[in-house]
């Protein structure tokens, strides 16, 4: 008698199913060999149990998560990051509809696109997965940008963080004091070319201002400390203004290279076009 070619019948229970293919993240094709069973077996029985699958957003964020193999060793890349993070950028978890576990996200919004482009490529330097888009606010009728990364380790590191944490590391090297410098000014700075002053940081945390004034202490760059002001909240807000001339501020600047093109120069009131 000839053998059939047809393959056994396997008992597959759904909540096996869906416990592999949505609490583990197992792809079709894994659960396939694990079970085992063909891969066309499992999707059928997935479709007649009714089974919703990943969408392309889903099957991305996966992507992003098995490849989630960030470098926190000191770099210029992590000092500029911390920076960012500290400043416009965020970090933070989220849960996607039905999903158990939650999303680990590395983001930063911008209407500046050199900016977020810079951002984007210090996240591919310690081997993060970035990705970038831009859409149109019709309120204030300009584009923004938007650099977004998947990762679980990153995210746990930096919370895990504290300001004594990143003061260690970033004064491990000269070079990374202005990284994290030019991360908090592309964030945080301004330039007046009316006003006269040149801010390398204003913002509400206390412990972020008094690192930030160790760090110029510690390369001997004159500034003052404003505060006083209240935000709509009523925090208490502060301001670091770098003090002397023209060509010591842009001095300064040349060191912590901005990446913003309209934050590079500083001029005098009077040198104004």
């Amino acid at each position: 008698m000839q053998e059939s070619t047809l393959e056994p019948r396997i008992k597959i229970e759904p909540e096996l199913l869906h416990q592999l293919y949505w609490e583990e993240g197992n792809t079709q094709k894994e659960i396939s060999k694990k079970l085992p069973a063909s891969l066309p077996t499992i999707q059928r029985r997935m479709a007649r149990l009714g089974m919703r699958t990943r969408d392309k957003s889903e099957a991305a964020f996966l992507i992003a998560d098995r490849k989630d193999h960030p470098n926190f060793h000191p770099s210029s890349s992590i000092a500029y990051i911390l920076g960012t993070c500290l400043g416009d950028g965020s970090v933070f978890s989220y849960i996607q509809g039905h999903e158990k576990s939650p999303r680990n996200v590395v983001q930063l919004m911008v209407r500046d696109k050199d900016f977020a482009l810079v951002f984007k490529q210090e996240l591919k330097n310690i081997g993060l997965h970035p990705g970038f888009s831009s859409w149109k606010d019709k309120k204030y009728k300009r584009n923004f940008y938007t650099v977004r990364s998947f990762s679980k380790k990153f995210v746990l590191w930096y919370k895990n963080l504290n300001l004594e944490d990143i003061a260690n590391l970033i004064f491990e090297k000269e070079i990374f004091l202005f990284d994290f410098l030019r991360g908090i000014y592309d964030s945080e700075g301004s330039v007046s070319k009316k006003g006269g002053w040149l801010e390398i940081l204003a913002n509400t945390n206390k412990g972020l201002i008094h690192l930030t004034e160790n760090i110029l202490d510690h390369l001997k760059i004159k500034y003052t400390t404003l505060g006083g002001a209240r935000t709509s909240t009523n925090k208490e807000f502060f301001k670091i203004r770098i003090l002397g001339d023209a060509n010591e501020k842009n001095r300064l600047l040349k060191k912590i290279k901005p990446s913003i093109k309209r934050k590079m120069r500083y001029e005098w009131p009077q040198e104004a076009s």
